[in-house]
């Protein structure tokens, strides 16, 4: 069997996920980005505040402006929460396309060492990036991952940040499928294709 036979013979499943993912990624995307402005306006006005404390005027519009980001951030906050509350099912899509994917270089390839490395994503490769990403997926919650895993979401977190610790104990595979850039069919299939 090819990839391109087998990316055939999954793409159904393959879109459906994605599509999921796809719809409501760019929602927690938009939402992570205003927290963060929010945080960033947050310890802004907070440095202001210290900086500028002169004169009683000045202080009273400080507190005013002060009291106005931080209720702000509350509310954003808590609405952050929510939305990290529904990202479980999309890492249980993420985690299913990176099975897919992982599936498809084994059956095409056999072990790991046969499959081309593909392009470069920091100091890793998408190979190890799609291999490493579904053994994550699959074995999160046993915290206990090999060392090939740990160099991969080492190399991820030094390109991406914190949110590719393996400390966090859940699911990373939608962080994993954002950093490849499969937000479409084709983008995931271009890959695949490339291995």
């Amino acid at each position: 069997m090819t990839i391109a036979e087998y990316l055939q013979k999954t793409q159904h499943a393959a879109k459906v996920l994605l599509d999921g993912f796809t719809v409501e990624w760019k929602v927690h995307k938009a939402e992570v980005i205003a927290y963060n402005q929010k945080v960033d306006d947050f310890k802004n006005l907070e440095t202001q505040f210290h900086e500028q404390g002169n004169g009683d005027r000045l202080l009273e519009l400080q507190i005013g402006a002060w009291e106005g980001v931080l209720n702000s951030f509350y509310k954003t906050n808590a609405y952050h929460m929510d939305r990290l509350e529904k990202i479980p099912s999309t890492s249980i899509m993420c985690g299913a396309l990176l099975q897919i994917a992982k599936q498809g270089l084994s059956m095409v390839h056999g072990m790991k060492q046969n499959v081309p490395g593909g392009r470069a994503i920091g100091l890793t490769t998408l190979r190890d990036v799609i291999w490493e990403g579904r053994n994550q997926a699959m074995h999160f919650e046993e915290g206990n991952f090999k060392s090939s895993c740990v160099q991969c979401f080492s190399a991820l977190q030094t390109l991406h940040g914190a949110r590719f610790s393996l400390t966090q104990g859940k699911n990373l595979a939608t962080y994993v499928v954002d950093a490849l850039g499969w937000h479409t069919l084709s983008a995931y299939e271009a890959d695949m294709l490339s291995l």
